[in-house]
């Protein structure tokens, strides 16, 4: 099949996109109001230093590429740490 066709029958090339199979968005939005923005307010005022780092880790996980689909589609994946 061409993509004139695909495009005609309203598809699109999207990619793939990963999400974290155990994310758990309640536990998410808990910590970045509880925690975090208390104490990025505080740094904002002087009162705290914040500093942000990244872990190196070997990747645990799919890769994708891309798919003919209506809608983007995430693909559960272990968290890879």
């Amino acid at each position: 099949m061409g993509a004139p066709l695909m495009h005609h029958l309203g598809l699109r090339y999207r990619k793939l996109a990963p999400i974290v199979a155990k994310a758990d968005p309640t536990a998410q939005e808990t910590f970045l109001t509880l925690k975090l923005q208390p104490k990025l307010e505080d740094a904002k005022a002087g009162g705290r230093y914040v500093f942000f780092m990244d872990a190196s880790h070997f990747v645990f996980g799919q890769f994708f590429g891309y798919l003919w689909c209506l809608t983007r589609i995430f693909v559960p994946t272990p968290s890879g740490r």
